[in-house]
This record gives C-alpha cells, sequence and structure tokens, in this order.
C-alpha cells in the first residue's frame, strides 16, 4: 500500500509541476508570452501544444 500512496504523490508533484510549466509561459516571457496569449486565442493547439512540452519535460 505505502508504494502505490508514493506513486500518487509523486504524480500530483508532476502535475503541479506541469502547472507551473505553462504558467511560466504564458507569464514570464515578456512579448513571446504576450504572443503565446494571442497565438491561443486564434489557435487553440497553441495550448495542447504547450501542455505537452510542460509534461514531457517534467517527466
Amino acid at each position: 500500500m505505502k508504494k502505490l500512496e508514493i506513486e500518487k504523490m509523486e504524480m500530483l508533484v508532476g502535475g503541479s509541476q506541469t502547472q507551473a510549466c505553462i504558467s511560466d509561459a504564458y507569464n514570464n516571457h515578456g512579448w513571446a508570452s504576450t504572443w503565446l496569449y494571442v497565438q491561443s486565442a486564434f489557435i487553440p493547439q497553441t495550448v495542447v501544444a504547450i501542455a505537452g512540452v510542460c509534461a514531457i519535460n517534467n517527466l
């Protein structure tokens, strides 16, 4: 049981790291972040791409 609980906790931590990565991409890169917001408004697949890259980087 303990191993399963540890794996669940690790997944939660990984999810929060992915969320932090997405937030960083959209908020902490000046004009690139502004462009990301605009591009996401017109091309919603951008959000999926950013989330995928962040998830892969946090594996």
